[in-house]
Formats: C-alpha cells, structure tokens, sequence
C-alpha cells in the first residue's frame, strides 16, 4: 500500500496531511502565503516517502506548494466533486458545491454513521453541512467568517478601523476597538449557537462536528456537547479519493 499526500488548500490556509490507506500517518496546517512555511510544512511529510499527491482547492494554484510537488517529483491529482461518494448527495447544485463541504459532510457521516450529524466549519466562512440518518446529504449554510467579517466592517465604512482580533472579548465595549471586537466575535458565537438551536428543534440525536481554523475559538462557546475533528477535510478527501482509485 503507497503513502499519498492528500492537499487542501483554502482562501486562507494549507492543510496537508500524508496518508496509507485510511491511516493518517502525519498532518499539518500552513498559511497559503507563506513559501518558507509551505516548504517546512513539506519536508515534514516527506519523511513517509509519498509517492502520488491528491489536490484540492477553493482558491486556484499555490505556487509555494507546485514547487515542493515539482522538486520532490510527484505526480498530482486533482480531486473532483464529480467523483463518487460514500454518501447520498442531494444537494441541488453539484457543480458549485465546494468539495471542502463535501468532503466535510463524508467524514462527518462515516464518524457518526445512521444518526443525523452537522458539522460547522469555521475558517474563512462558517459553514454549516448535514448529513441525516440515513446518510444523505442537503447542504447547509455560509456565512462569513471572523476575519472576513472585520475586514468588512473597514472595507464598506468611511470611518472604522480594522483592528485584530482580541482574544478578551466584552460584551459592551467601551471604545471602538473593543465595539468591533465584540460584534464581531459575540455575533458568530450568537449565531453558530442560534443556528445550532434550530438544527436541534428539528432533528432528534444530532451529532455536532467542529473544525476549521477558528475551532478554538467557537469550541469554547458553544453550548452543546460536540466531537472535535481538525483534520476532518483531510480525512473526508481521504475517503472520496479511496473510493475513486483505491490504492
């Protein structure tokens, strides 16, 4: 059985991870703009001698990742969302469904199988995907993430900053700084909790995923119970490119 390198490359972020089989052997995350850090985040997976890499990606090339693929010689393949899964997928729109999602909602069936499971994924955008009992799959909802969400406030307004986020968050902030941190952080955390509440109204024995780069964050204020999985898309990716070209 060969080692693969299974890629997943976000607006914001690198995951790689190497796997044989279904064993994840080695995992790491990396912002996608930095070329040092690619290249360290590479040479950490080399050791298990990947021979073939699976790709892929919601925001086009990495030029940092081409290069370590092109110098270690291996050959890559791009993941499709056309390829099978192990689940029923009837969401309405397969060619613009992200195939993060997708594989999302695929790990997310096989760790919790038979019962209805929602996984939130915080990163670039919060993301809703679920997957029911009977491992079929509808979709779910985005919304922007932190970040995008701080960057909005200063690109479409003439007066306020953009500021970095605060990890001590207060609920009445007492300038602007602490205003913006405090919407912002306080309203996703309202609404993973709102939209959560809802969810739960309607679907008995859910099972609630978080990953994403954020996790930390939401994982802290979220009020029901829930596994953690950082690796999830990794793990979802592994599973789609086994049932397509079992190696």
């Amino acid at each position: 059985m060969i080692t693969k390198i299974i890629a997943d490359l976000g607006n914001t972020s690198l995951k790689l991870a190497c796997f044989r089989g279904k064993e994840l052997l080695k995992a790491v995350r990396v912002a996608i703009t930095n070329e040092d850090d690619i290249e360290e985040a590479f040479l950490k997976l080399m050791v298990y001698n990947p021979e073939i890499a699976y790709l892929s990606s919601v925001a086009g090339k990495n030029k940092g990742l081409e290069k370590c693929l092109k110098r270690a010689k291996i050959n890559t393949i791009q993941i499709s969302n056309q390829w099978p899964v192990p689940i029923s997928n009837k969401y309405l729109s397969h060619e613009t469904l992200g195939i993060d999602r997708l594989a999302n909602a695929v790990a997310a069936a096989l760790l919790f199988p038979k019962q209805p499971v929602v996984v939130i994924d915080v990163g670039t955008c919060i993301k809703f995907d679920f997957v029911n009992k009977h491992n079929e799959y509808f979709g779910g909802s985005i919304s922007p993430g932190i970040d995008m969400r701080f960057k909005a406030l200063h690109q479409f307004t003439n007066a306020l900053p953009l500021i970095n986020r605060s990890e001590e968050v207060f609920l009445i902030g007492r300038n602007t700084q602490e205003s913006i941190n405090s919407g912002v952080i306080n309203g996703a955390l309202a609404e993973v909790n709102g939209i959560l509440d809802q969810y739960l109204m309607t679907h008995k024995n859910l099972q609630i995923v978080v990953t994403g780069g954020d996790q930390m964050v939401f994982e802290r204020n979220i009020k029901f119970s829930f596994a953690s999985e950082p690796w999830l898309t990794l793990y979802g990716l592994n599973e789609i490119q086994n049932l397509h070209d079992p190696i």
